[in-house]
């Protein structure tokens, strides 16, 4: 049988509150076109939000920790002009809409559209999406009709196809199954 999924899978929240980090590589990347270039080693940094499932990737120089907290806070530009403010716009606002270390918003659920300002109507529908989202869409990914009915495994004299790349040779080949073990 198959396990429930993770609470944090079916959860509502922001994209990449909750999410899986993997690493590509190592690709050479040149620094600049043309004779002379120099190239130098890099990795890709995978980010697989659980949530909603989509994927952001950063461009890391090596696979140390300083690289990977780097590519959290690389800023893309500054918030303001002002040498004062030292916030800067990052991946984080870009994916979310908001600071990644923001305070999250109240519950607008059950509240009066008539009493609320705009933006508490913009959030009050993002949370009801959510809502939705974890009735409708999550009951989908729960339902395991593969697992409900019992079949037969294989067994000796069973006509079966096999699809193994590693054997060229048998690779989509229709085969009687027999007494046999593939190493």
């Amino acid at each position: 049988m198959m396990s429930d999924l993770l609470s944090s899978r079916i959860s509502p929240a922001p994209a990449f509150m909750r999410c899986g980090v993997d690493y590509a590589g190592p690709f050479q990347i040149k620094t600049i076109k043309g004779r002379g270039s120099k190239s130098f080693k890099a990795y890709i940094a995978l980010f697989v939000c659980f949530t909603i499932t989509a994927i952001h990737l950063e461009l890391v120089t090596d696979l140390s920790a300083d690289a990977f907290i780097a590519a959290l806070k690389r800023p893309l530009t500054p918030i303001s002009n002002d040498p004062n403010d030292l916030s800067a716009l990052t991946p984080g606002h870009v994916v979310i809409g908001r600071p990644l270390t923001s305070i999250p918003e109240p519950n607008y659920i059950d509240s009066n559209n008539s009493y609320l300002t705009r933006w508490q109507q913009i959030q009050k529908l993002v949370q009801q999406f959510w809502k939705r989202w974890h009735k409708e869409y999550l009951t989908r990914l729960q339902q395991r009709p593969k697992w409900l009915l019992s079949t037969k495994n294989f067994q000796v004299n069973d006509l079966c196809l096999i699809k193994m790349t590693i054997y060229p040779l048998l690779d989509g080949k229709w085969v009687e199954l027999f007494n046999c073990i593939l190493v």
